[in-house]
Order: C-alpha cells, then sequence, then structure tokens
C-alpha cells in the first residue's frame, strides 16, 4: 500500500506499471501483506498498523495474524524498540502494542476470514493553561 514503481519507455511513456496490489487496496480499502519473511518483522508490524490506521484501511485477515504471530514471536518491547530504532520516536508503546493484538486476536476469532478494522486512537488535548 506504499508504492508503486512505473518503468517508462524512452519516449517517457509508461511500459509497465508494478503494483503488485496496490490498486487492490485501494478499492477495498485493505491492506495485505506481500512478503511474510522480511528480516524486520516487528518494525513491519508496527508499520502496517500505523498505516491502516493513518489511511483508516482495515487489515487483511493475513497481515492481522502475521501481526499476532509477529508479536507472539518477538514481543511488545522489541516491537517498541523498533519504532525508536527506525524513526527515533515511539508511536505505538508496548502495552498498546499487547492490546492491538489482543484485539486483533479477538476479532479473528469472531470472524476468521473478515479484513479487521483498528478502533481508531482517541486523541487527547493537553490543557496548558486555564
Amino acid at each position: 500500500m506504499e508504492a508503486i514503481a512505473v518503468s517508462l519507455t524512452l519516449e517517457g511513456e509508461v511500459d509497465r506499471i508494478f503494483e503488485n496490489g496496490f490498486f487492490q487496496a485501494l478499492h477495498s480499502r485493505t491492506i495485505d501483506i506481500n512478503l511474510e519473511d522480511n528480516p524486520y518483522p516487528g518494525l513491519s508490524a508496527v508499520r502496517a498498523l500505523a498505516t491502516a490506521l493513518k489511511l483508516r484501511y482495515a487489515l487483511s485477515p493475513r497481515l492481522a495474524r502475521y501481526i499476532i504471530t509477529t508479536h507472539a514471536q518477538v514481543g511488545s518491547e522489541a516491537m517498541a524498540a523498533a519504532q525508536e530504532s527506525h524513526y527515533g520516536w515511539v508511536r505505538f508503546r508496548k502495552d498498546h502494542i499487547k492490546d492491538m493484538a489482543s484485539y486483533l486476536q479477538k476479532q479473528l476469532n469472531a470472524n476468521p476470514d473478515e479484513p479487521v478494522m483498528l478502533p481508531q486512537l482517541q486523541q487527547q488535548q493537553l490543557t496548558l493553561w486555564e
């Protein structure tokens, strides 16, 4: 869902489009996973969560299972640390990652073949002064 590649002719016209599910994701508003064998599974899982929340897209059942499995294998702490290492900041704290993995599991238990829509995060405004 993050990119497509276009091959151009020497004249600058489109020769081929390499989209690997991009247009299907746009149409269905569902993010899927292309390559489960990933050297950074924790970061990949967190990035999928962030993308789904940002776009308000659902996660495919396969991607939801990947996130649950990754969480079980590497843990919330490693997934939070992957964000810090890659981005320099943490969007999802370890307790939130744990809650999301639990939420995904409950949704898949109820409807194993249906895409999972993530609950939107509540934005909080800090009161700086009265």
